[in-house]
């Protein structure tokens, strides 16, 4: 998976790079920051969006490679890069201040 920030897009490969496609598109206005793959067919991607004054937080789990995806959606943060350690997610988010969110997988 490779996520673009600038269309708010995640692509993934199945052949080492040489084609790409769109397995999701995040909504408008909103930006994607991290990709994270746990295995071939399991993924977290991050990121967020502003609607009017308010942030919105957005995270994005597949474990279908791609075919599919699970929204969870965080209210009042900006969501950022995300990593994971031993079943346990850590991200970074951006509210009034800033804040650390466990994922538990």
């Amino acid at each position: 998976f490779f996520v673009h920030t600038e269309g708010a897009f995640a692509v993934s490969t199945s052949n080492g790079g040489a084609t790409w496609k769109n397995v999701l598109t995040a909504p408008a206005g909103a930006s994607l920051m991290g990709a994270r793959m746990l295995s071939t067919t399991e993924a977290w991607v991050s990121g967020g969006g502003q609607d009017g004054r308010s942030l919105n937080g957005y995270y994005y789990h597949t474990t279908d490679g791609g075919n599919t995806w699970e929204l969870l959606k965080l209210a009042n943060a900006y969501s950022m890069d995300l990593s994971f350690n031993g079943g346990v997610g850590y991200s970074a988010a951006l509210n009034n201040a800033y804040s650390t969110i466990a994922i538990y997988n």
